[in-house]
């Protein structure tokens, strides 16, 4: 997991700053640029969601 989140506050897409309530420990946040390419990722999971529910339905019609 630390290494995930060094990865990705490498390529700009979380912040870490401290926890002001507990200083063994950080508070991540998307950064701006994660934030903007949500819809885009967002559009991307739905469409396969629904390709899975197509697919997973055919699957049943031909057990059944």
């Amino acid at each position: 997991m630390a290494q995930l989140l060094a990865r990705v506050e490498r390529d700009s897409l979380v912040q870490r700053k401290p926890d002001p309530a507990d200083r063994r420990s950080s508070l991540v946040s998307l950064a701006e640029t994660a934030q903007a390419k949500l819809p885009k990722g967002r559009a991307i999971l739905q469409q396969a969601n629904s390709r899975s529910e197509e697919h997973t339905s055919e699957l049943q019609s031909h057990l059944n």
